[in-house]
């Protein structure tokens, strides 16, 4: 009998310590809010939206052709922006993925609280990642009827 419960308690203690690891341990990555990398110039838009600091955000766009915006082209982007504020505005993230496009141009998905899903296609525009184009994936999927 005392032999059951000394086993039974070793079994027990082995089990509940982390000495022995089946499989390995996934790390999540970190990323930066920086220009430096397409995920971080994204992470940063939706940083600068989540503030209401449309300016900022403004200043990560860039035009589907190469060339940054200048000053009053990003001004009239503001109406544009906060209406997609509004969208996306204090969803937390819950993935990020990205897809090679080019080597200067990488397609970055957000997905937003698990049911909503945003597209961005970012660019390398002289050492700085810039938004170039973004969509709402979710919005696009429209049932059958």
């Amino acid at each position: 009998m005392k032999k059951n419960i000394a086993i039974l308690f070793t079994i027990i203690a082995i089990s509940g310590c982390e000495l022995i690891v089946i499989g390995s341990v996934k790390q999540k990555k970190a990323y930066g809010l920086n220009p430096d990398t397409p995920i971080g110039a994204v992470l940063l838009f939706k940083t600068e939206i989540d503030s209401n600091n449309i300016p900022a955000a403004a200043k990560l766009l860039a035009s589907q052709d190469g060339k940054v915006y200048l000053a009053f082209e990003k001004y009239e982007l503001y109406d544009e922006l906060t209406r997609f504020g509004r969208i996306i505005r204090n969803r937390g993230i819950t993935a990020v993925r990205e897809d090679s496009l080019a080597p200067e141009s990488y397609r970055v998905n957000l997905e937003l609280d698990y049911n909503h899903s945003i597209s961005f296609t970012a660019s390398k525009i002289s050492d700085n990642w810039y938004i170039t184009n973004y969509r709402d994936e979710t919005a696009a999927i429209v049932p059958n009827p």
